[in-house]
């Protein structure tokens, strides 16, 4: 009788272990596909069946993450991102060190602080994605992402004060700086000064790490550009100018070579190009498509780009030199339907550096 009641009983875990099985190949299946809410459901069933591993409860963090909209201000939606917060943060309590959540959940603080109007709400979800970076550089030295991560979080947190600020002084956004009013200059560094200078080092970081790092490159060129608008001389503002343009060009350079340009004729290529003022370059603007607005764009806001020109009139390149990065990609995408007349130099066609401005005013 007993070795019957046993035989029973391996029998019944074998077929427990068997839908387990099946349930989480079927996840895997679902996941693979991008189906994420219905892998989602179903890694959620492995794991009342007994599969807890780690790793599965990174998958179902994932699913959630992936199914998040950043920007999109619905209770579903803000479902999604809670869901992926708490599965996240149980990885954590199995793995205190494990750096794919804490990567995960600083980059899904860092999305939901994206596009919020609150400014307190805003300010917290930066804070808390800056935490979740330093922990992860902590645990990980060597995560070039984590740092140039904490560089852009630097920059978001000071980037609305200093739109406005130059619009309080009454500087257009293509115009030189630094920012005429000493009072407006003075509170800008006391306020954010250290956090400037926190995030050019911590982008310094990221590039010792990894010195082709473009995305990093041109963050630094931004924060040196902004910085520059708070010196008190001309000759401090074209110093952090001309370092700002240096980093942008060494990220221009190493996306020639990526495109398969050699190394010496991406230098030449980068340096023999003619340099527009954006009141020049927007003459020859033939064709210009408006960037698509969002439910939630309710802020005004100019995005500006540092673009390139090729010598048929199509953009060929967009660096992000200032603007909210929730509309980034819908000015991005507007901005490379636009097609200029080609400019010639010497009668031969030639690419074109050019500060490109995307205007967004809200919608009634």
């Amino acid at each position: 009788m007993r070795s019957i009641i046993l035989l029973l009983l391996s029998s019944v875990c074998g077929l427990a272990e068997s839908r387990r099985h099946d349930t989480l190949d079927r996840a895997v299946e679902f996941f693979t596909k991008g189906q994420y809410q219905e892998a989602a459901h179903s890694f959620e069933k492995a794991i009342a069946l007994g599969q807890s591993e780690t790793e599965v409860r990174l998958y179902l963090a994932t699913c959630w993450m992936r199914l998040y909209v950043p920007g999109a201000d619905s209770e579903g939606n803000n479902a999604f991102a809670r869901k992926a917060e708490a599965e996240f943060k149980h990885v954590l309590r199995l793995k205190p060190n494990n750096e794919i959540a804490l990567d995960s959940l600083a980059f899904l603080a860092y999305q939901r602080a994206d596009g919020v109007e609150d400014p307190v709400t805003r300010e917290a979800r930066l804070d808390e994605a800056r935490s979740w970076y330093q922990k992860l550089s902590t645990v990980n030295p060597k995560d070039e992402g984590a740092y140039y991560f904490l560089g852009l979080i630097a920059w978001a947190k000071w980037y609305p004060s200093y739109n406005a600020a130059r619009a309080q002084d009454g500087t257009k956004p293509e115009a030189p700086g630094p920012i005429r009013d000493l009072a407006v200059r003075q509170n800008l560094k006391s306020r954010y000064g250290a956090m400037l200078e926190d995030g050019i080092a911590n982008t310094k970081k990221a590039l010792n790490i990894d010195p082709q790092y473009d995305v990093a490159m041109a963050n630094l060129s931004l924060l040196l550009r902004e910085k520059a608008d708070l010196r008190d001389t001309q000759e401090e503002y074209r110093e952090d100018i001309e370092a700002a343009d240096n980093w942008a060009e060494k990220a221009l350079e190493i996306r020639e070579e990526r495109r398969g340009t050699p190394a010496k004729a991406a230098r030449t290529k980068v340096h023999e190009r003619a340099r527009l003022r954006p009141t020049v370059q927007n003459v020859k603007l033939i064709r210009k498509v408006d960037p698509v607005y969002s439910a939630h764009t309710r802020i005004p806001d100019t995005i500006r780009f540092r673009g390139i020109i090729g010598t048929d009139g199509l953009v060929l390149d967009l660096q992000l030199l200032s603007g909210r990065l929730s509309l980034v990609s819908s000015a991005q995408g507007a901005v490379r339907q636009w097609v200029y007349a080609p400019t010639l130099l010497n009668g031969k066609p030639v690419e074109v550096v050019t500060m490109i401005n995307v205007k967004f005013v809200p919608r009634p």
